[in-house]
């Protein structure tokens, strides 16, 4: 789970919580629900996300897959 952990933390998309922080899942959700009330409901992604986009990972799939058979 800790790369999962680093994924989220690393592309901002989100924050991580294990089966024994319920209330800090619950406070989490409660809280970005009021933002949404609000009207702000915006992300907070970053440019690594791109990086974990299908495109992106293909074409490093194919680069691996090329180098390999070199």
């Amino acid at each position: 789970m800790q790369i999962l952990r680093t994924l989220i933390k690393h592309t901002h998309s989100g924050q991580y919580f294990n089966y024994l922080e319920k209330q800090k899942l619950k406070e989490h959700i409660l809280e970005k629900y009021a933002l949404f009330k609000n009207g702000n409901n915006e992300g907070q992604l970053n440019d690594h996300i791109n990086s974990y986009k299908r495109e992106n990972l293909t074409k490093t799939l194919a680069k691996t897959i090329a180098y390999t058979w070199e």
